[in-house]
């Protein structure tokens, strides 16, 4: 009965394999040796699920076990069950204190949760156990990293690297807190290192890459940036036509496209004009919601919204053209407003926009689906102190639906907000929205890029992880004339952020009364 039922879970034809499991759940539900064995197979195969069912079996059969609670744990971190995965480990490293693995394990699903403070707990307790085990070692750095221990997360990566010269996940992790402390020379030099290691590895690529940019060396960061689409999962257009070399031919057409963020798109179209200088027309294909917005760019001939049927000669990302115009920190800056509000929009907003004071908009929150939207993102409470400036009238422009409308259900005491949130539509709506406004103070989003882009004053609210594109230790932007930054100084601390902004903006203000 044994033999037959493994046999039958090890073929690697699904529907016998699935016969076999149910052959061993049903008649060899209590044997703990089958079920053992029939566990390691599944693990081995990543059959997730089958893995859940059968550790669950065997703990009902053992259930004293803890090395079984642990493989219960493990395996329902894996489908994404990280409450249960926390309970089952828990019991693991009750029946077995002197397991790392479980120590470990607990801190992964506790990290999954969110819960930061006991997933450092877990993985320090995991680290004691097993002192040279590297991934142990990682995940507690990139702990430390989180809860804003930078220099104690960039001793444990180097630690680790002492241990694991070779290892590139390391040196990149390094790499990272190194880059936090704002030592981009030392972040460099691993960076380097771990290419030299394996020149394919898109992630040090592209860390490299945005390392470089951060610094301001575009010449260099350009070049390795096209590793962006491997080491984010995607990859360029697959077009039959060749990629634009940047090289000028007045004979042909090129097609720009659309292929990341809205704010990337934004942000690299200060380029198109430099484009059309060198190619005979210029055609930007974009969501509809942006089509609008991209027509007023200088340079662009056409917007489609569908490359079906349409006839060109090249192509390129929008966001290859830094590379291709070979953009340099001197002159970014240059040629901004290169988007333009619509007129009439424009004085439809002027009509309604009629409340006393300064007009001021506000943006909190970022798209959740963003990978750094955990770090860029705050909440409404946080821009309370906002409340206390007088002769100022704040506008809502967080898209409904959309993230952080969720916070109007419980806005803070002393915070009066006009929520513009319903009317807030394609971009060149917000655009024009944006143009009647007095300032907008918004998280880095595409409302920050858009400001920029027409002209208009923004501050911009950067975490302490700030994204390449605003440089280090910088309260200006040199992409954006009119653009202000307020960065953290702690990891997670928005409050000293806003104390910023309110004495800026109570300064601004009683200049506005003053008028």
């Amino acid at each position: 009965m044994r033999a037959e039922a493994i046999a039958a879970y090890r073929d690697g034809s699904d529907r016998v394999a699935e016969a076999g499991l149910q052959h061993i759940l049903s008649s060899a539900a209590n044997d703990l040796a089958v079920l053992e064995a029939a566990l390691k197979i599944a693990i081995e195969r990543h059959r997730i699920a089958d893995a859940v069912s059968l550790a669950r079996r065997a703990v009902t059969v053992a259930p004293e076990r803890g090395d079984i609670h642990n493989t219960l744990g493990a395996a329902l971190l894996a489908a994404k069950e990280a409450d249960e995965a926390v309970t089952a480990l828990t019991r693991a490293v009750e029946l077995t204190p002197n397991s790392g693995d479980a120590w470990f394990n607990l801190g992964c699903a506790q990290q999954a949760l969110g819960d930061k403070a006991a997933a450092l707990k877990s993985y320090r307790k995991a680290q004691e156990l097993e002192p040279e085990k590297i991934t142990i070692i990682n995940n507690l750095g990139v702990i430390l990293r989180e809860l804003g221990e930078i220099e104690e997360s960039a001793l444990c990566f180097e630690n680790a690297r002492k241990i694991a010269p070779q290892d590139v996940r390391i040196l990149r992790n390094l790499a990272h807190s190194y880059r936090l402390c704002g030592r981009m020379d030392d972040a460099l030099r691993h960076l380097d290192q771990a290419v030299a290691i394996d020149p394919d590895n898109a992630g040090a690529r592209f860390s490299r890459a945005t390392t470089l940019l951060m610094s301001g060396d575009y010449g260099r960061g350009w070049d390795e940036y096209e590793w962006c689409w491997q080491a984010e999962g995607g990859k360029p257009r697959s077009l039959p036509q060749p990629r634009w070399d940047g090289l000028p031919d007045r004979a042909q057409t090129l097609l720009l496209y659309h292929d990341q963020g809205y704010g990337d798109t934004i942000q690299f179209s200060r380029f198109i004009a430099q484009a059309r200088e060198r190619m005979g027309r210029v055609i930007v294909e974009c969501p509809e919601r942006l089509a609008k917005l991209m027509r007023t760019v200088d340079g662009v001939d056409e917007v489609v919204t569908s490359t079906k049927n349409l006839s060109f000669d090249t192509h390129s990302p929008i966001i290859s053209l830094g590379r291709l115009i070979d953009a340099r920190l001197e002159t970014v800056g240059t040629g901004v407003p290169y988007m333009r509000a619509d007129t009439a929009q424009i004085q439809e907003w002027a009509s309604r926009l009629r409340e006393p004071g300064m007009r001021v908009g506000l943006v909190w929150a970022g798209n959740p689906r963003q990978p750094r939207d955990r770090v860029r993102s705050t909440e409404l409470a946080a821009l309370a102190p906002l409340g206390t400036v007088k002769s100022v009238s704040l506008y809502i422009l967080q898209k409904e639906p959309g993230p952080g409308r969720k916070d109007l259900q419980n806005p803070p005491p002393g915070l009066n907000l006009i929520d513009l949130g319903k009317d807030v539509g394609d971009f060149a709506t917000t655009a024009a929205l944006i143009h009647r406004l007095d300032l907008l103070i918004t998280v880095d989003t595409v409302t920050a890029h858009l400001a920029g882009a027409i002209g208009c004053p923004v501050w911009t609210l950067l975490s302490r992880e700030a994204d390449w594109r605003w440089l280090v230790d910088r309260a200006d932007s040199p992409w954006y004339p009119t653009m202000r930054l307020f960065r953290q100084e702690q990891f997670g601390d928005w409050s000293a952020v806003m104390e910023e902004v309110r004495s800026a903006l109570e300064e601004l203000a009683r200049g506005y009364r003053s008028l």
